[in-house]
């Protein structure tokens, strides 16, 4: 009896302390729903490339200039005319409108230059081509001696000489361009172009006793960098003075 009142009396502690308990909260679950990223749209900071054209553009490198020399023509007769420089007013120019110039160190009617050697490369000289000639001498001489004596109580004597001289001198020429009438061009006066012969051998054009040059930093037609240098150089007005402004 004992032991039963206990056992009733455990149970009844144990129906009290189960009462007495907090209920148990049941914990939700969570779920996460996966993101479709792959329709995010580009924002309008996106740059698109740039398209470039980078085809090469051709250059021409075959007119590297050095320092440029200017020549007198290699084909066609020498000219000399009158230019307008908008500098220096009229002016002696050749065939292509390159301006000519006169050496005050020269003398005048002189019939010689005094610009050789390196002078010459600063200054080219004006030349023409003067009439080309072929001598050609031809000397043909033939002798012959016959001589023929027999004795023999007949005494015959022969003797004969024959003598050939042909000499034939010929001269041959083309047309030259160094004649006033073929270089006078617009504007100059014909009588006061003439020529020099060179220590060269090459024909130099004058204009009124004065030979005539080029600048060889003149590049271009009008050009006339050629002008006042060293106080000597000038160009030539139509009257063959120099233009001294």
């Amino acid at each position: 009896m004992k032991y039963k009142t206990l056992l009733g009396a455990f149970l009844l502690m144990a129906l009290i302390v189960t009462a007495c308990a907090p209920a148990q909260t049941e914990v939700p679950t969570l779920s996460t729903e996966p993101t479709d990223v792959s329709t995010v749209e580009p924002t309008d900071a996106a740059t698109e490339p740039v398209a470039t054209d980078t085809a090469a553009v051709a250059t021409d490198t075959a007119t590297v200039e050095e320092t440029a020399t200017v020549s007198v023509p290699v084909t066609g007769a020498t000219t000399v005319s009158v230019n307008e420089s908008a500098d220096f007013g009229p002016i002696l120019v050749d065939g292509e409108g390159m301006s000519l110039y006169l050496f005050t160190n020269d003398t005048q009617d002189s019939g010689t230059s005094t610009c050789t050697g390196d002078c010459l490369l600063e200054w080219p000289a004006l030349t023409c081509t003067a009439a080309g000639v072929d001598n050609t001498n031809t000397n043909s001489n033939a002798n012959t001696n016959a001589n023929a004596n027999t004795n023999s109580n007949d005494n015959t004597n022969a003797n004969a000489n024959a003598n050939t001289n042909d000499n034939t001198n010929g001269t041959t020429g083309t047309a030259s361009d160094c004649s006033p009438e073929a270089m006078a061009g617009e504007g100059v006066d014909a009588t006061l172009l003439g020529t020099i012969t060179r220590d060269d051998g090459s024909t130099q054009v004058t204009y009124n006793g004065w030979p005539l040059y080029y600048f060889h930093e003149d590049v271009a037609a009008g050009d006339t960098n050629g002008q006042g240098v060293e106080g000597v150089w000038f160009l030539v007005s139509p009257e063959g003075e120099a233009v001294e402004q």
